[in-house]
């Protein structure tokens, strides 16, 4: 699985449910190579990657990368840490565990100098028994952040004092592989075309600013497991969905193959409304919220809460292939299948559900499989065309919070937590 896809559904449900996790981890238990590597990486990192192995860790940076040019040695098999900080860019800095026996040190200082060779820059930690830390190789192609990496370790900070960073590194457990992202960096570390087509990249990130947060990510038994780190505030959209009974999801029953994106979010009602109420009150967005519905009411001669109730929604989803958007809501009684028609309830589904759900024309709605489609004339009538060749993954169906799919990977919000698969059969 490419791990740069794993960080972006991660990120997705960071957007569409304001990273929450209901959970809190049981205190730090990382091992001690790994805190000794932690302490070299400064406060403001905005992703930071442990692996076991060095060469698992090099191995998830671009093949051109400076840091993968070096001859590691003896030092591909130890502990590594890899993190991330924007200094103008988005600058890498991997910290080895350098061990503690004689020959590990010599391997070490052999790599430093053939990485400055070659145009990257370097520091070496000794062994210090006074704050237990083993001999540490610090490289980086920037000297800017190896300046930044140098003055932290001196006055004894790291991304250790973070706030929230403590705990999102417990939710690994005693795991050496695992990674760890800050929200409020989730705009540095994707390119912007990891967004586009699926939702509007400076909307995302003016969002993820306001929830300086983490999220967590560890293998687990063939899949990742999703940890968030947050506080208890209604404001946040997760605590919202903590509370609420789990529903079934069956928008993997539609999905065409050629699927680039989707997301479905059971909605379990009336208690979804009351929770939902409750999130954009405590966000200061109530007012906001009530004259957007009066608003839709007054153009369409309804209000989508009563909609939302005639309806008996169960399901609502937004599916994205060949750069087309649709959303797609699943009533409790299937409707017959319909035609491309005029949309009466436009503006409904995001007013309802959240900005994640919105469309750039939503004008036409069809009926397709006990499911209402609505979008553009053209994605709503390519939609229904597509049914002829449907996806086949192992789409989650029962007990679930919120499903994302992306490129043949899902990530699951359900009973059993959050974990991320390869989904493809």
């Amino acid at each position: 699985m490419r791990f740069r896809c794993i960080i972006f559904l991660a990120l997705a449900f960071a957007v569409l449910t304001s990273c929450g996790g209901g959970k809190k981890a049981e205190g730090l238990q990382a091992p001690e190579e790994v805190r000794c590597l932690l302490r070299t990486v400064p406060s403001d990192a905005l992703a930071i990657v442990s692996r076991g192995r060095c060469a698992d860790a090099l191995a998830l940076l671009d093949s051109a990368a400076l840091l993968r040019m070096p001859d590691y040695g003896r030092l591909e098999g130890s502990q590594a840490v890899i993190s991330w900080s924007f200094n103008g860019e988005l600058t890498p800095v991997l910290a080895v565990d350098a061990g503690r026996s004689q020959a590990d040190h010599a391997a070490a200082r052999s790599v430093a100098r053939l990485a400055d060779s070659l145009g990257l820059f370097s520091a070496y930690y000794a062994p210090d028994s006074l704050v237990g830390r083993h001999a540490v190789l610090v490289l980086t192609p920037s000297d800017a952040q190896l300046t930044a990496v140098r003055r932290h370790v001196a006055e004894g900070r790291s991304i250790m004092d973070a706030g929230g960073f403590e705990d999102a590194a417990a939710f690994a457990g005693s795991s050496r592989d695992f990674s760890i992202l800050r929200n409020s960096g989730a705009s540095r570390l994707l390119p912007k075309v990891f967004l586009e087509g699926v939702f509007d990249s400076r909307t995302a990130a003016n969002f993820l600013r306001t929830v300086s947060d983490w999220v967590t990510i560890t293998p687990d038994a063939g899949r990742h497991r999703i940890d968030a780190t947050l506080g208890e505030a209604p404001s946040y959209y997760t605590n919202m969905f903590a509370a609420l009974p789990y529903g079934d999801s069956r928008l993997g029953e539609i999905l065409p193959s050629d699927t680039e994106f989707a997301v479905s979010l059971p909605v379990p009602l009336p208690e979804f409304r009351e929770a939902y109420r409750k999130y954009v009150d405590a966000s200061v967005r109530y007012t906001q919220y009530m004259r957007e519905l009066d608003t839709l009411e007054a153009h369409s001669g309804k209000n989508p809460l009563d909609w939302e109730k005639e309806t008996a929604v169960r399901e609502v989803a937004l599916i994205v292939r060949g750069g087309e958007k649709v959303a797609a809501v699943r009533p409790a009684d299937p409707p017959e299948n319909a035609l491309p028609a005029e949309n009466p309830w436009r503006g409904f589904i995001p007013a309802l559900y959240g900005k994640a759900f919105s469309l750039p024309d939503d004008s036409v709605c069809a009926a397709v499989s006990g499911w209402i489609i609505c979008g553009s004339d053209e994605a709503v009538r390519d939609f229904m065309a597509a049914q002829t060749l449907l996806l086949e993954t192992d789409w989650p169906r029962k007990g679930d919070h919120i499903v994302i799919y992306k490129s043949g990977t899902i990530l699951c919000w359900n009973k059993k937590g959050i974990s991320l698969w390869s989904s493809i059969l």
